[in-house]
């Protein structure tokens, strides 16, 4: 059997078959001549595995065979007349052979009739995905070296591609704004961020103390109007993780419209209400009225539950008014916090900023001609430019030391401070259909009045911050507040428009948080995200062999925040830790229902 080495025209690297050989057989990745009588092949398989993770591969397996060689080919296919089903076509059996005009040999998209260089996967596009020098994902890897071509976030996350593609594709609404710095090494979406983080009006990670008489929440939605140009929903849920106390001792008074999720005891007076469900990690001394379910990890001493109340009978006792038309459903209920407090579940503010300070849109004109950035870390230098109003795109600043600082968003804008914000004043204002997420690393502190956000539209304003916050006694909220690892005080009676995700938070007076339910929609121009999992698959083709794909398998989730599962329309089921189809509504988020078909639903 006589071989002798050949071309292998059109792929880059080493043959994946017989077709990428125009006439030779491709063996062990080269292209080989078969003379008369006996020769080899390859081939390959198709096959699906199982493994951890999310998503569908295939595999590939190579084996080995003999057969009889023929020196004829017609039509300058590679395939023999005596094999070929259709000798004089170069496109039968192979549509994508040199010889076939309406192929793509080198597989750099453009068809070989009209090719200047069929055989050269570098031409006419020097940066398709098939051309070694070229960098068809824009990270600044050449793809012969790259190991994922087509992922603008292997091998460097923080490259500018991975950020959003530059700022004309981020401006339109297409790219991620920022990388998380996660340890995945993936871009995650400001939208999805935000979608995420703000699920309740008010979560805590340790407690919640109402100075006043009363706090209230309810919901509205802003892409219906303002806060009181629609009836009041109940979508304002309320959540901690340890304590609900008034003025430093037990028994607020609340008119929660939404859900009550605590990670302790609940005892409050028995003139609030709930209207959706309560969950308690501890005993329920008192919980006023509760429209909705009920979850008790504990003894229900006093108040109503309308609807089932679900608890672990003998174990613990029951003594309050359950229905009508609610009963007792027996049953363990899991102990678990409803606000994503761990560290290891908090948003990565740090990793966030230090990515904005090297992957930014600081050097756009529109930028640049305002001010110097390094003039807002300067408290001794007042800014030339306030408002400092930004055009869309990512902007960094080390720090602001101003007397005053108004940002004023007119397009999808992000901005990042590396430090603190320390100002006597701070405002955030949006234009009709921008949106701005400002993330900072250090504290936030204001020493007179302020206003954060847009009253109008909540759901497009949003704050994440690293460190403390000081805000004055006159401070707007109309936006929404990331920062878990703050206490915040608030000397004076409040509205808030939005929603707090806080460490702690004390209400000196009668307060009235109305959440936007827009900032649910959040991510929905965000990219579609993709699951990967790894399995073993089988393949066959003219021989046998074995290939390694992706596979699906068992996703894993910590909360029912986690967006592994409800990419897939699914619960995070408590406790096995595991996606799947409700079965009641603690699977399910703050607010959400669990339907009977085992999906989680807002129901307003």
């Amino acid at each position: 059997m006589a071989l002798e080495l050949a071309a292998c025209p059109g792929r880059i690297g080493i043959c994946a078959d017989d077709r990428d050989c125009s006439g030779a057989a491709c063996v062990d990745g080269a292209c080989l001549t078969v003379g008369e009588g006996e020769g080899e092949g390859e081939g390959e398989g198709e096959g699906e595995g199982e493994g951890e993770g999310e998503g569908e591969g295939e595999g590939e397996g190579e084996g080995e065979g003999e057969g009889e060689g023929d020196p004829s080919d017609s039509d300058g296919d590679g395939v023999p007349d005596a094999t070929d089903p259709a000798p004089t076509d170069p496109c039968v059996p192979d549509a994508n052979v040199l010889a076939c005009p309406t192929g793509d040999a080198d597989g750099d998209f453009a068809p070989n009739a009209t090719d200047p260089a069929p055989s050269n996967p570098c031409l006419p596009n020097p940066d398709a995905i098939a051309c070694p020098t070229g960098d068809a994902d824009g990270d600044g890897a050449p793809n012969g070296t790259d190991p994922s071509p087509g992922n603008a976030c292997d091998p460097d996350p923080a490259s500018a591609a991975c950020l959003g593609g530059g700022q004309d594709e981020f401006c339109t609404g297409q790219g991620p704004a920022v990388n998380v710095n996660n340890g995945s090494g993936q871009a995650q979406c400001t939208g999805q961020i935000a979608q995420d983080a703000f699920r309740f009006a008010v979560c805590t990670c340790t407690s919640i103390v109402q100075g006043g008489s009363q706090l209230t929440t309810d919901s509205f939605d802003s892409r219906l109007g303002p806060q009181g140009s629609q009836p009041a929903a109940t979508d304002g849920h309320v959540g901690t993780n340890d304590l609900l106390v008034m003025g430093g001792s037990r028994n607020p008074q609340f008119t929660i419209g939404g859900a009550l999720r605590v990670g302790g005891v609940v005892d409050i007076k028995p003139n609030s209400t709930v209207a959706r469900e309560l969950y308690a990690d501890g005993d329920v001394t008192s919980c006023g009225t509760v429209v909705g379910e009920g979850f008790i990890n504990g003894d229900f001493v006093g108040g109503t539950i309308l609807d089932d109340l679900h608890i672990d009978t003998p174990t613990n006792t029951v003594s309050g008014t359950v229905g009508p038309p609610g009963v007792v459903v027996p049953g363990v209920v899991p102990s678990t916090n409803p606000c994503p407090c761990e560290i290891a579940q908090r948003i990565d503010i740090a990793g966030i900023t230090a990515n904005g300070a090297t992957q930014n849109d600081n050097d756009n004109p529109a930028f640049t001609t305002l001010a110097d950035p390094t003039i807002y870390a300067n408290a001794a230098v007042e800014s030339g430019a306030d408002p400092l109003v930004l055009p869309c795109g990512r902007y960094y600043l080390s720090d602001v030391a101003q007397d005053s600082l108004t940002i004023r968003a007119t397009g999808r804008t992000v901005v990042f401070v590396g430090a603190d914000i320390v100002v006597n004043s701070l405002n955030i204002e949006v234009a009709d259909g921008a949106e701005v997420d400002l993330f900072v690393a250090g504290d936030v502190i204001t020493q007179s009045a302020s206003r954060l956000g847009d009253q109008t539209h909540p759901a497009a304003v949003r704050t994440y911050i690293g460190g403390n916050v000081v805000f004055s006694a006159n401070t707007i909220l109309g936006g929404n507040v990331y920062a878990p690892g703050a206490d915040i005080n608030f000397g004076a009676q409040l509205d808030v428009f939005g929603s707090l995700f806080v460490g702690s938070v004390r209400f000196s007076g009668n307060s009235t948080v109305h959440f936007d339910s827009a900032i649910r929609e959040a991510g929905s121009a965000c990219p579609p995200s993709e699951g990967e999992g790894e399995g073993e698959g089988e393949g066959e083709g003219e021989g046998e062999g074995e290939g390694e794909g992706e596979g699906e398998g068992e996703p894993q989730c910590g909360t029912c925040f986690d967006a592994t599962c409800r990419g897939v329309g699914q619960a995070c089921l408590v406790p096995e830790g595991a996606c799947g189809p409700c079965r009641t509504s603690l699977d399910c988020c703050a607010g959400e229902t669990c339907m009977p078909d085992g999906s989680c639903q807002i129901l307003d």
